[in-house]
């Protein structure tokens, strides 16, 4: 069964994972998540 809200999850973490390794900066991401 196709889940549009758990492929949007899934996708935002990657998403996450993909700018946190790109691209770590504490700072910018705690801004990013508030």
């Amino acid at each position: 069964v196709f889940n549009p809200f758990n492929y949007g999850t899934l996708t935002f973490l990657i998403s996450s994972v993909i700018f946190l390794f790109g691209n770590f900066d504490p700072a910018t991401y705690y801004w990013s998540i508030v």
